[in-house]
């Protein structure tokens, strides 16, 4: 018996904790970074490569950010883990650059950030009574 169901691209377990998601959500991003390596590395602009992140990436990582989102930090954490890592690859950065001033260079918010961001934005109507 499976614990768990897909249901409009999210898989959903008996308890939500969201963590089968979040697991092969990071598979797919891992795989898809790999396709898009070659051309990462190669001499496209850096405004290019983080339009890449913007359009192709971001949008696979947080869909349905309005409800994972406000799980557990640890969920959270491999998100940021993975979009970290493509701020390393696309800017060359040497291991001693920090993850923040690779965020803050770039101006891409933290998922932390940008999970609160959805939420508030989802639920700002239906608090309103």
């Amino acid at each position: 018996m499976n614990d768990s169901v897909k249901y409009l691209g999210l898989l959903l377990d008996k308890r939500i904790t969201w963590a089968n998601y979040i697991k092969a959500k990071r598979i797919s991003l891992n795989l898809r970074l790999h396709k898009l390596r070659p051309l990462l590395r190669s001499k496209t602009s850096l405004t290019n490569k983080t339009l890449i992140y913007k359009q192709i990436l971001r949008p696979a990582m947080t869909y349905g950010i309005q409800l994972w989102g406000i799980s557990k930090n640890s969920n959270l954490i491999k998100f940021q883990s993975f979009q970290s890592i493509f701020l390393h690859v696309i800017s060359n950065a040497l291991w001693y650059i920090s993850n923040r001033t690779l965020h803050q260079d770039l101006s891409l918010p933290p998922i932390s950030t940008l999970a609160a961001h959805h939420y508030k934005k989802l639920h700002k109507n239906t608090l309103q009574f």
